[in-house]
C-alpha cells in the first residue's frame, strides 16, 4: 500500500491536536508550521509506530516535507 499525503497529514494533526494543518501544503516546510521540536518527535514517532518502522535521526533531518516523508516511506523495501 502506498502512503499519501493526506495520511501524514492526519498523523500530523493527531501528533499535535492542530486542526489547521489539514489544509497544509504537503511541499511546505513542516518547521514553518509553527511546530516546536517536541511536535516533531511526537510526529515522527507517530509515523514509526502507524508504518511499523524505525526512520534514524539523521533520516528525520533530510525529511522536511510532508510530501518527502511520503517518498521515502514509499521507496522503503
Amino acid at each position: 500500500m502506498k502512503v499519501t499525503d493526506y495520511q501524514l497529514i492526519e498523523i500530523l494533526v493527531k501528533a499535535t491536536n492542530k486542526d489547521t494543518l489539514l489544509k497544509m501544503n504537503p511541499n511546505t516546510l513542516i518547521k514553518e508550521q509553527g511546530l516546536d521540536s517536541l511536535d516533531l518527535i511526537v510526529f515522527f514517532f507517530e509515523i514509526e509506530k502507524a508504518f511499523n518502522i524505525k526512520i534514524s535521526t539523521i533520516e528525520q533531518q533530510k525529511l522536511t516535507t510532508i510530501s518527502s516523508i511520503k517518498e521515502f516511506l514509499n521507496n522503503r523495501d
